[in-house]
């Protein structure tokens, strides 16, 4: 988690090369993070680095469709864990997620937890 609360969130190529290789090489997500816009807007793979910090209880809950109910479903199941580091995510934020948003995926959940760390 210290790599992804590092990132300063200005979002360089850098800094997005070392989060992608985190996620891939070090957290093994269920599958592999390409697009952090593309591959986080269901809410899932932030759902599973969340679970494997112990900062989202029940996994299982989530689902893995793209479709809007199983989207929201995901980012209303999310909502606990950002509490516990006193990170609002809003439906403003998570409308921009899901709606792919360049940079809102990486930049809003580092820039939030460096702020407050």
């Amino acid at each position: 988690l210290a790599k992804f609360v590092l990132c300063s969130g200005r979002g360089d190529k850098r800094e997005m090369e070392l989060l992608r290789a985190w996620c891939n090489e070090e957290l093994r997500l269920s599958r592999p993070v390409r697009s952090f816009e593309a591959d986080f807007r269901n809410g899932l793979l932030i759902g599973e680095i969340l679970h494997k910090y112990g900062l989202l209880d029940d996994l299982h809950a989530m689902a893995r469709g793209d479709r809007p109910h199983a989207m929201i479903k995901n980012f209303n199941a999310l909502q606990p864990a950002p509490r516990k580091l006193n990170i609002t995510l809003d439906s403003g934020v998570a409308n921009q997620i899901m709606a792919e948003k360049p940079g809102v995926a990486t930049t809003s959940w580092a820039t939030s937890t460096a702020r407050r760390v």
